[in-house]
């Protein structure tokens, strides 16, 4: 007998199936506490905040139109749409948005959202960061504002389609300017290391800082108008050749090679004048063969004989330490990232410190629950002791009292971040300093009198973009402990952060930027001379010195990695100049002084209003989307008035606070319908809402096939900002299969369908860690019915509940009818990291057990186990394995299935068994690095990755009755085996595979996969 699937079970039911079942593996975002919003309205833009910040929030709306009329001297035509701002509390906060699904990193600075052109960005108390990060993801949204249709509208049509390095790279020129001393290191590192510096080929990272450089030459080789020429030149031709000929009369690749070959002009000098790393200083890692890229913030321990630093090798940011001789290797000491205690570091805003005895030392992670302070006991390599301190927002940069009795650090608690001091003895916290300044990489005096830090307080560095926090720059400052008093240690148009005392507590040394690139000073706090102690090619990013001096740990950025480098007598023959004289400071919150929020009543919301022009298109009033276009004197020639959009002078509607309302706007809608007088009307709906925050949503599924009751539907609802989310939906699925006896030439139909409610509850108890509890309660209908084929009559048709053979009666199937409830309770664990075709670090488990009740005879009880695990054991090299355990029981056993990618592949029968046990193996390895075709079709395809695979398992119903081999051969048990290649293209992951089945006396012929999942 073969099994025919009709039409009627379309794609939608597949969704809705699949959107039934609680979500298989995944990471959590956890929102450990409820936030409540506040609203403001401006100009421009609909501004949101944490609630209780208004302040804030006016400040942010400020800043946000003031930026708007600075772009607005580069992108000339006003944004059409209102552009919606998320400003997030902190960074955990803005990590856990649900605006998008993917998880976010630490590293993520912000992002705007292209479907409803929604911009979100964290705070985490600097306001230079805020001030670049905004004008960054703004120029994003004004350049998405500018095209035809009102992002988020029903007929918003997205037609961009930029090269990604001027994607980014015109965002970070608009921020940054070329100016930053993260570019030059760049820049500088590839022009070093004869890497291959090609915007065409650039990606990911790479293409912010080749974009930004490339803009920013443009604009000062031929003017900043000509950049925006180019932009608006590429977004009308959409071909980067031709629109490179028609601004600068050249082709892309001579304009490419002017800019390669001033950036020799430029960094020439640079590289002859600083020392390569790996010959001034013994590198102590090695991030190519180890498989990292980041290895940041090395500490020396007080006895000087060790240091211990950060480093993401083999995968997960975790701590390691060394020793000052060859014959000490680095060893792990504390693994992060795989456990709820330790789920992420600050690692651009964190450091290690020691405790005096040589053996503990403190660091800060993040946890779902807030930032923790973590003390680890060296020896041991475990944590011993965690902090939790209620308040604070984010733990930053700390470091131990020499006595080890006090600790002090950089947190974030409201919207600023400050200094504390915490006494390790008592508990007790107090605060340094309280201001909006940003204050960070507090350390002890050598006498724990004075503190040390850096902090953003003062005027004079680059002002290369208009803005209220441009032109700030960080200095050094020292306070006293016993009186309170603050000094400023260092002075200048650049940034100086990073202090470390000396042994005796008379000098201090720091990073500045004062030649462009980050390097080592020191100071001498009594007299003033300062010496200039390193010129590092691509600079130094975190340092530290042994007690005596006489060796100084640093991270370095050099051949596309940062690695800690070990250097002896750094100290030695320093040529001193004479600088300013430490003095007194007197630190006042004094940063919204330089800011008249009162001009924040020019900017509130106004109504659209019809510009008066002589000619050319005019904006409609009731929907300034859409343009009317009434042809004047010199149609060719149009002239449009954008006055209405200038810059105001005078108050008309004074923007205020308001609470965060939720609103439901159209975020998917698609969809197709069609009528036919044998199948009726038949199509599909889907149809997704959600609020502006994301933390409410609304899904329609709809399956149309002929009758309503015959039709695939699912409504849902998502309530999402608490830490437990729920969920409740709707639904009535249908399916209907056609079996076809070729024996006698019948056919039959089995219809099942199935109507009722369902609840989720999600309870995760952090980012790797989730319990689901699922309940569906659902009436359950079943028929089976032959086909009667009377020929000649036209009477053809169904009888329903009967069995037919040859045309005649063979007997009755009754219709089945039951009201069943099936609760399910799902433990999850996923600390996988991912590749680009899946995982290849970490393990995951899922366990669950569901239980139906049920008015008839549709009862059952499940268990099902699934184990996976993934070993990296080369930087690109994964093994990966698989054990699954299930078991069903009670008067209705569900049954298992052993075929299709998640089963054993090469197995094609449809065999179910009410046990399952499968183990499946795989080696992923990379296949193809880069491949260019130019004939017969232009392709090229780049980190294309393999797979050799093996799955054993067998399912069963009696235990009793299972045999796995008889003669020598497998019986009950089934043996695949195969490999394939295994491609991102971006939305998905294509594989296509060959696989064998064998019984290990024979194999079989092969069998093909081809699919859009993501190895498992």
């Amino acid at each position: 007998m073969k099994r025919l699937l009709l039409p009627g079970l379309i794609v939608c039911l597949l969704f809705c199936s699949s959107v039934l079942e609680a979500y298989y593996y995944g990471q959590n975002k956890v929102n450990s506490q409820y936030v409540k919003w506040s609203t403001i309205e401006t100009r421009h833009f609909d501004i949101h905040f944490p609630a209780g910040n208004d302040e804030f929030g006016r400040l942010a709306a400020l800043m946000a139109e003031e930026t708007y009329y600075y772009l607005k001297q580069d992108l000339r035509f006003p944004a059409i749409g209102r552009i919606p701002i998320i400003f997030y509390g902190s960074q955990m906060e803005f990590q856990t948005t649900n605006i998008i699904y993917p998880l976010l990193s630490e590293g993520v600075g912000g992002f705007t959202e292209s479907l409803r052109n929604r911009v979100a960005i964290p705070f985490d108390g600097s306001y230079v960061k805020l001030e670049q990060t905004l004008t960054h993801e703004l120029t994003h949204a004004y350049i998405n504002a500018l095209d035809t249709g009102s992002p988020g509208s029903f007929f918003y049509l997205k037609t961009l389609n930029f090269p990604f390095w001027f994607s980014e790279g015109l965002p970070e020129f608009e921020s940054l300017g070329g100016t930053g001393a993260q570019n030059h290191a760049y820049i500088i590192d590839l022009i070093m290391n004869d890497r291959p510096i090609s915007l065409s080929e650039s990606s990911g990272y790479s293409s912010y800082r080749l974009g930004e450089s490339f803009l920013a030459f443009l604009s000062k080789r031929y003017g900043r108008p000509k950049v925006m020429d180019y932009l608006f030149t590429l977004r009308s031709i959409n071909d980067t050749d031709k629109a490179t000929e028609k601004v600068f009369g050249l082709g892309f690749s001579d304009l490419e090679e002017r800019w390669k070959s001033q950036l020799k002009r430029d960094y020439y000098s640079f590289i002859t004048s600083n020392q390569i790393p790996g010959e001034y200083s013994d590198r102590k890692t090695n991030h190519r063969e180890e498989g990292s890229y980041f290895n940041l913030a090395p500490r020396f321990s007080p006895d000087g004989q060790k240091f211990i630093w950060f480093s993401n090798r083999n995968g997960r940011f975790s701590i390691w330490a060394g020793g000052l001789h060859e014959q000490s290797p680095s060893r792990k000491l504390i693994r992060g990232e795989t456990a709820g205690n330790m789920e992420e570091f600050h690692y651009l805003q964190s450091n290690l410190a020691w405790f005096p005895d040589s053996r503990r030392f403190a660091y800060a992670a993040k946890t779902s629950d807030g930032d923790r302070i973590c003390i680890a006991d060296f020896d041991k390599a475990a944590v011993i002791e965690q902090i939790c301190l209620p308040g604070i927002k984010a733990i930053y940069e700390l470091d131990i009292s020499p006595d080890g009795k006090s600790l002090v650090f950089s947190g974030q608690h409201e919207m600023q971040a400050d200094l504390f001091l915490y006494d390790l003895q008592s508990g007790q916290l107090s605060q340094l300093t309280y201001d909006k300044y940003y204050d960070y990489q507090p350390r002890f005096s050598p006498d724990g009198s004075s503190v040390a830090f850096a902090s953003e307080r003062t005027s004079g560095g680059s002002d290369f973009r208009q803005g209220f926090f441009s032109d700030l720059d960080s200095n050094i400052y020292t306070l006293d402990l016993q009186d309170n008093s603050f000094t400023q240690i260092t002075f200048g148009g650049h940034n100086s952060y990073h202090p470390v005392w000396d042994s005796t507590g008379t000098s201090l040394f720091f990073i500045s930027e004062r030649d462009t690139l980050a390097n080592l000073e020191t100071i001498e706090l009594r007299t003033g001379r300062q010496a200039r102690i390193t010129k590092v090619l691509s600079g130094i990013y975190g340092f530290d010195l042994n007690p005596n001096g006489q060796y100084l740990v640093y991270s370095c950025y050099f051949n596309r990695g940062w690695n800690i480098y070990l250097k002896l007598g750094p100290l030695q023959g320093l040529n001193y100049e004479q600088g300013e004289l430490p003095r007194s400071a007197d630190i006042r919150d004094g940063l919204m002084n330089r800011i008249d929020l009162s001009r924040l009543d020019l900017y509130g919301r106004q109504a659209w209003h019809k510009p008066v022009t002589d000619g050319g298109p005019q904006f409609v009033a009731k929907n300034p989307t859409l343009i009317d276009f009434h042809p004047g004197a010199d149609s060719l020639k149009p002239e449009p008035d954008f006055s209405w959009d200038d810059k105001p002078d005078s108050v008309s509607v004074i923007p205020t606070v308001k609470p965060y309302r939720v609103r439901f706007k159209l975020d998917t809608l698609f969809g197709g319908m069609a009528y036919s007088s044998s199948m009726g009307t038949i199509g599909s709906l889907e149809l997704g809402m959600s609020d502006l925050l994301g933390n409410n949503a609304i899904g329609i599924s709809l399956g149309l096939n002929g009758k309503i009751m015959d039709s695939n539907l699912l409504l849902t609802y998502l309530y999402l900002p608490r830490r437990i989310d729920h969920g409740i939906g709707a639904f009535n699925l249908f399916d209907e299969i056609l079996y076809y006896d070729g024996s006698t030439d019948d056919y039959y139909r089995e219809r099942t369908r199935e109507t009722g409610l369902y609840y989720l509850m999600r309870y995760p108890f952090n980012k790797f860690v989730r319990l689901d509890l699922e309940n569906q309660l659902y009436s359950w209908e079943y028929h089976w019915d032959s086909w009667l084929d009377l020929a000649g009559t036209g009477n053809d048709h169904w009888e329903n509940d009967s069995f037919y053979q040859n045309g005649q009666l063979v007997g009755t199937v009754p219709a089945r009818d039951d009201l069943i409830y099936a609760p399910a309770l799902t433990l999850v664990q996923d600390n996988a990291l991912y590749g680009s075709t899946g995982p290849l670090l970490g393990w995951r488990a899922f366990l669950t057990m569901r239980k139906s009740f049920a008015r008839h005879k549709n009862d059952y009880q499940t268990a099902y186990l699934d184990l996976r695990s993934y070993t990296l054991f080369s930087k690109r090299y994964s093994f990966a394995i698989r054990l699954v355990y299930g078991a069903s029981g009670g008067r209705q056993p569900q049954k298992f299935g052993l075929n299709g990618y998640y089963g054993i592949r090469g197995y094609e029968d449809e065999v179910e068994g009410e046990n399952i046990a499968l183990a499946s193996a795989e080696l992923r390895f990379p296949f193809l690095d880069y491949l260019s075709l130019a004939f017969p079709l232009p392709l090229v395809m780049s980190s294309v990755r393999g797979s050799v695979f093996a799955d054993l398992g067998s399912v069963w119903d009696k235990t009793s009755a299972l045999q796995g081999m008889q003669d020598e051969k497998l019986k009950d048990l089934h043996l695949g085996f195969g490999f394939g290649p295994r491609f991102n293209i971006g939305f998905a992951v294509l594989k296509f595979d060959l696989a064998w089945l064998t019984d290990l006396s024979a194999i079989s012929r092969p069998v093909y996969y081809l699919s859009l999942t993501e190895d498992f």
